[in-house]
């Protein structure tokens, strides 16, 4: 739209769309003292503003901290991140070391890294927001050496009364959950990944997680520690979890946890309606869940059971796949089981901060090829949809026709010929992939200059020094969303 457009639109419309539509980022910008007096009147009459720096360029993120102070009350949503625009946080927080002053926060998201920004600062700042009403955190961290100071920030987020959201990711295990269970009776939405603990250990946090809507948990049992044993849990002290909605668990394939332990405790969930469960061998026994299915979670409607080839034994596959392909199964419209092969990368190298912040689960890496029952319709995009990291290798012969890849971003191409191209440009999405890798291709062709001219919106490519000089002309330098070049 452009500013010509806005100046024909009322008063109340255009302040409107600056407090729910523009990032508060692109007002300083585009429009504070840039326009005319009409609109510095209307941004100053704002509410609320959305401040994401995300991208932000160096000078821009300078420019608007200057001004952000004029702000500062009126911000709702606030989001930084060090990912692709390094020292971001460390100076926002050397501009900012306290956030009270933000006293209209509703969610706060910070991705950063531990070697370049002092936990202290982070600690400080979360704390600060104890005087506000803070609805949302959400916090991505890498390179975290120490699994304690992640603790000590775990503690200062659960703490926070008017806390009711807590994202967490970051890339290290950390193993202080015995002490939190009796915080979480606030919290609605949980995301967490790498939690060091049993399935027993995690329902709990669930007995006092009251009002708790949303979980999202890859459990790692691999480390327990000493304060995992004063919390054991007995079932007799659940009696129900009654407004869970919606519950994605991650096992490893070492995990004990067994159907029965599961079931348990899914019967005590009346309000579920998604659930979502990367499982080992032990919980995919088709007519065991068909029996739970048909008797409790009446309200389920949406179930995804995902493997791994790592964890089925090759003889064994087709026949649970055969297990799912009965009249149960085929008329659950949202029902399905998924079994993926994955082909080890080396994720840092696509500089995507998805990847590098779990890395180590099997299902972040490249998917080469995959199984899914029961079979319904062509082009059928439900069950890939979590599939962000795809692998062509092998024959096309191996890839299915009947499936639609909506959200690739990272694809990782081992073999290319014209049938992989038509391929990839028919069934996968590909306007979404934003990192590409095809430096195990040795020969030159003309079928990947056509591919590379179709990938418009690349992050990050991998490719070898000889591929880069043949096809600098026909993409590097019509690319305006490079940023990552690993030859």
């Amino acid at each position: 739209m452009s500013v010509s457009t806005l100046e024909s639109l009322p008063n109340e419309i255009l302040i409107n769309i600056f407090e729910n539509y523009i990032n508060g980022v692109d007002i300083i910008i585009a429009f504070v003292d840039q326009q005319n007096q009409r609109f510095n009147g209307l941004i100053m009459q704002c509410r609320q503003h959305n401040f994401n720096f995300v991208t932000c360029r160096k000078d821009c993120f300078h420019y608007c901290i200057n001004f952000l102070p004029n702000y500062i009350g009126k911000i709702k949503e606030l989001v930084l991140s060090d990912h692709n625009t390094p020292g971001q946080i460390s100076t926002f927080l050397l501009r900012f070391p306290l956030l009270h002053n933000f006293r209209n926060i509703h969610k706060l998201s910070i991705n950063f890294n531990a070697e370049t920004v002092s936990w202290i600062r982070i600690r400080n700042a979360l704390r600060s927001l104890s005087t506000t009403n803070i609805h949302t955190l959400i916090i991505n961290v890498i390179h975290m050496e120490r699994p304690s100071r992640l603790n000590y920030i775990n503690y200062d987020m659960f703490d926070l009364q008017s806390i009711k959201r807590i994202d967490l990711l970051s890339d290290i295990s950390y193993d202080d959950w015995g002490l939190l269970p009796t915080l979480f009776s606030k919290i609605e939405h949980l995301t967490s990944i790498r939690m060091s603990c049993d399935f027993k250990y995690l329902c709990s946090i669930l007995q006092n997680a009251f009002h708790l809507k949303y979980l999202n948990v890859r459990l790692d049992s691999s480390s327990l520690t000493r304060f995992f044993q004063p919390y054991q849990h007995t079932n007799d002290s659940i009696i129900s979890i009654p407004v869970l909605h919606t519950l994605l668990l991650s096992f490893q394939s070492t995990d004990p946890t067994t159907f029965e332990m599961l079931a348990y405790y899914l019967r005590r969930m009346p309000a579920l309606r998604r659930l979502d469960i990367k499982a080992h061998g032990a919980l995919l026994d088709a007519n065991t869940w068909e029996a739970l299915l048909q008797t409790s979670l009446p309200q389920l409607i949406h179930f995804r059971l995902k493997t791994t080839t790592s964890c089925i034994n090759n003889k064994d596959l087709e026949d649970i796949l055969t297990s799912f392909e009965t009249p149960f199964w085929i008329s659950r419209d949202n029902f399905y089981l998924i079994v993926t092969k994955h082909k080890y990368l080396d994720t840092k190298r696509l500089h995507s901060y998805k990847l590098q912040i779990d890395n180590e689960d099997e299902f972040n890496q490249p998917v080469i090829q995959w199984w899914m029952v029961p079979f319904r319709n062509l082009l059928d995009d439900i069950p890939t949809n979590d599939i962000i990291s795809f692998g062509i290798y092998g024959v096309v012969r191996s890839l299915s026709q009947y499936y639609y890849f909506n959200n690739i971003e990272h694809l990782v191409i081992y073999d290319m010929n014209e049938d992989f191209s038509n391929w990839i440009l028919k069934y996968i999405n590909y306007s979404q992939i934003k990192y590409l890798d095809i430096s195990y291709i040795d020969k030159e062709s003309d079928i990947i200059a056509l591919l590379l001219l179709q990938l418009k919106n690349i992050i990050s490519l991998r490719i070898n020094y000889q591929h880069l000089l043949t096809y600098r002309n026909v993409y590097l330098e019509k690319n305006y969303y490079m940023k990552y070049l690993d030859i």
